[in-house]
């Protein structure tokens, strides 16, 4: 596959580089013949930014069928053998479902591997984090959906070790699918693999102790993801941002304790069973968390509630939080921080007209001692209807 940059959907000016890559395939033993070369021609459109990824990813154009596509690079000697070179790939194919990112093909060129992939023009859950929070609803339904995937992968028996925001992805019709098997392994008979290199904050308390890993490691980063849905991008990014980006004493020390991440950092919107089972699936004695996917599927499908579920979440620039939910009549707005002056808390309950021009009429306010931070908080639950 020659290599350049190529030219961006929307600039004709600059002729498209065409990237030639071949279907090269090994004698098969048994088979007369040797397998023929088939060449595949895409169009470079431009790089994906995928935030915590280790391969390079662009968008690309796959003129044989005329489709954009998602193309996953990787250079060759980054893997360990030729054996490894589409193993990625045979896993995902292995692992269809419909929460797993499908496998469309895979090439390799002198020096790179190839895997294509359908291009999720919603992009990752680590986007819409970074975009705005969840809803409970929206947490449960998400995490469902790409636990469906993980479940299905360890039916099939394959670990994936990879967790995270960035692996998930949202198809057109908004569900979350996982995606990067690129750290996966296959359990051996007794359900154990080889630990992989993984990233650094979703390594498992575990990995820091041993050489080999279960499913409950993928349960714990699937817990992990959880959390992160339910604090947020922010709250996260705040958390994390003191340990660096490797592997360090501190966050070894920090995950092995349970101090990393916050458990007490749940924002007031999210309803204690939720809380309670993210906390159980990031334990870290394995043994305590727990034991499947599917068990954790089954209790997050019990967060169950009427509209306190829908509170839209956001983040103001001081460090207070509002909630809102709208109804047929008027959208309720409850609002947590400090007053102007920054010494005390304050809660207050507006309500926000849907008509154009309508003014917002404040319901209640209520303010309390600079060191009342707790009794706020809780007094903001009780306003939510939370439990």
């Amino acid at each position: 596959m020659s290599s350049g940059n190529g030219a961006v959907a929307g600039a004709p000016a600059t002729p498209p580089i065409l990237f030639n890559a071949l279907l090269t395939l090994n004698a098969v033993p048994g088979l007369a013949h040797a397998p023929r070369v088939a060449g595949v021609q895409v169009t470079h459109l431009r790089d994906i930014g995928v935030g915590e990824g280790r391969h390079e990813v662009f968008l690309g154009l796959d003129h044989q069928i005329n489709a954009e596509l998602v193309f996953k690079r990787i250079r060759k000697e980054a893997l360990a053998s030729r054996d490894a070179f589409f193993a990625e790939a045979r896993r995902l194919y292995e692992s269809r479902h419909r929460h797993v990112v499908p496998i469309a093909y895979a090439c390799e060129d002198a020096a790179p591997v190839y895997l294509a992939m359908p291009h999720f023009a919603r992009g990752s859950l680590q986007a819409l984090l970074e975009q705005r929070c969840l809803s409970t609803r929206e947490i449960v339904r998400l995490g469902l959906d790409f636990r469906m995937g993980l479940h299905h992968a360890h039916v099939r028996g394959v670990l994936h070790f990879d967790v995270k925001p960035t692996n998930v992805f949202l198809d057109d019709a908004g569900a979350a699918t996982l995606a990067d098997f690129g750290q996966s392994r296959l359990a051996d008979p007794g359900g154990l693999a080889d630990t992989p290199p993984m990233y650094p904050r979703h390594v498992p308390p575990e990995a820091y102790t041993g050489t080999q890993l279960t499913r409950r490691a993928d349960v714990y980063q699937a817990g992990l993801t959880l959390y992160r849905m339910c604090v947020g991008a922010a709250a996260w990014d705040a958390q994390a941002g003191p340990f660096g980006k490797h592997l360090s004493p501190p966050l070894h020390d920090a995950v092995l304790q349970g101090r990393f991440p916050d458990r007490n950092a749940f924002p007031e919107h999210i309803p204690t069973r939720l809380r309670t089972l993210v906390t159980k699936a990031l334990r870290p004695d394995p043994d305590k968390r727990w034991p499947t996917v599917l068990d954790l599927m089954n209790q997050l499908a019990t967060v169950s509630g009427g509209d306190d579920l829908d509170w839209r979440p956001q983040v103001d620039g001081s460090g207070g939080m509002s909630w809102e939910l709208t109804s047929q009549r008027a959208t309720k707005r409850v609002a947590l921080g400090r007053n102007s002056s920054g010494t005390d808390w304050r809660v207050e309950v507006t309500r926000l007209g849907l008509t154009p021009g309508a003014k917002p009429s404040r319901l209640k306010t209520e303010c309390l001692g600079p060191a009342s931070e707790a009794a706020a908080r809780a007094h903001a639950r009780k306003l939510l209807g939370v439990s």
